[in-house]
């Protein structure tokens, strides 16, 4: 890469993105060591995540679900609905799958028992 080239490519960097998130991709382009192992790794970066979407997400991995649902109001927050989407892949959310997600104050409906109870989510059962 040439140094105008780079130059440019780091111009575009601090004009899209955060001084701080420009900053730290300089530093990945500059020394790519200094990103570290870790990137590499599986779910690196769900620290990032709504404390929701990693709940769920952490949920799917430990039982190995293919699919799940979230309740409405879960649903309905684009945030949660989209980060979970991507932490919990290559599991999918399926309108028929009987593990649904709920907000912990959420009632659970007929036919749906508790599996697993956290502090962000609840996963249930349901017929």
């Amino acid at each position: 890469m040439t140094a105008t080239r780079a130059f440019l490519w780091i111009l575009t960097l601090m004009a899209v993105a955060s001084f701080d998130g420009a900053q730290r991709a300089i530093v990945a382009l500059a020394r790519p060591e200094s990103v570290g192992a870790g990137a590499a790794q599986p779910h690196a970066g769900d620290e990032v995540l709504p404390p929701a979407a990693r709940a769920l997400a952490g949920m799917v991995r430990a039982r190995g679900l293919g699919a799940y649902r979230l309740s409405p109001r879960l649903a309905a927050d684009e945030l949660i609905a989209q980060r979970a989407t991507e932490a919990a892949w290559p599991a999918a959310p399926r309108a028929d799958a009987r593990q649904v997600f709920f907000a912990p104050d959420e009632p659970l409906p007929a036919g749906c028992g508790a599996a697993e109870r956290g502090a962000e989510v609840v996963l249930a059962d349901c017929d």
